[in-house]
């Protein structure tokens, strides 16, 4: 599985003529960016335009933060997409050696190999019209030969990215690095600074291992949640800890 670079998980585009999501049809405000690409960019549309629409969540600029604000029961919570609070990024890339790993249970961590079926990828994509964009979301090239220092670099990238911006002199396990983020989803803008504070305070009291692991966190948002809302947000943030 090839992770987008970063959580942004961008650029991303739905090509439709229906735009429609699972639950409800796309809001005005997706639909106010979308543009009209020509039949000739796809050979499987047969000549067809279709619409070019920026990747949202069914509810345009709003986060998870506006349930918080106006209630679970509003507007804003109807088209918030529970999928969008943890994306490919937060489990990152995952290559298995199926013959000797069937169950996949052990992630190969080999640049070589990775490099190798990248351009397996690669190729796969060209051969299937992929958009150019794509290549950029998942940080590979569209055109050059992909080489193990490539995926060296992307890793590295995508660590950085990822990378919580409290606590960075200890060690993360890869749950709480995703229960952390998906917290913050949670914050608004801008209440986001006094509960870094927060956690930055009462995290390092809470760890009885190597390093921080998603309780931690989840043991602190009765003190940076409001009562009423505590009891979902620690279902959906605990979730997402599970990501490892």
């Amino acid at each position: 599985m090839k992770a987008p670079v970063s959580e942004k998980n961008t650029p991303l585009y739905e090509y439709t003529l229906m735009p429609m999501h699972m639950r409800n049809m796309f809001s005005p405000a997706e639909l106010e960016k979308a543009e009209a690409v020509s039949g000739n960019c796809f050979n499987f549309t047969k000549g067809c335009p279709v619409w070019k629409i920026p990747k949202g969540n069914g509810n345009g600029s709003k986060d998870f933060s506006d349930l918080l604000i106006n209630g679970k029961d509003s507007e804003e919570a109807k088209h918030i997409d529970n999928n969008s609070m943890v994306n490919a990024a937060n489990f990152g890339d995952k290559l298995f050696d199926m013959e000797k790993d069937p169950k996949q249970t052990t992630v190969l961590e080999d640049n070589a190999i990775e490099a190798y079926m990248a351009n397996l990828l690669q190729k796969a994509m060209k051969e299937n019209d992929c958009p150019m964009e794509q290549f950029e979301r998942i940080g590979i090239s569209g055109t050059e030969v992909i080489r193990e220092e490539d995926i060296h670099l992307l890793h590295k990238k995508e660590k950085e990215a990822l990378q919580p911006s409290i606590l960075k002199n200890l060690a993360w396990s890869k749950g709480a690095i995703n229960t952390y983020q998906a917290l913050m989803k949670f914050i608004p803008a801008s209440d986001k600074e006094h509960v870094r504070e927060v956690l930055e305070t009462k995290i390092p009291t809470k760890i009885t291992e190597e390093k921080i692991i998603p309780n931690n966190i989840l043991d602190i948002i009765p003190d940076v949640i409001p009562e009423e809302y505590v009891d979902m947000v620690e279902y959906f943030v605990g979730l997402s800890g599970r990501t490892e």
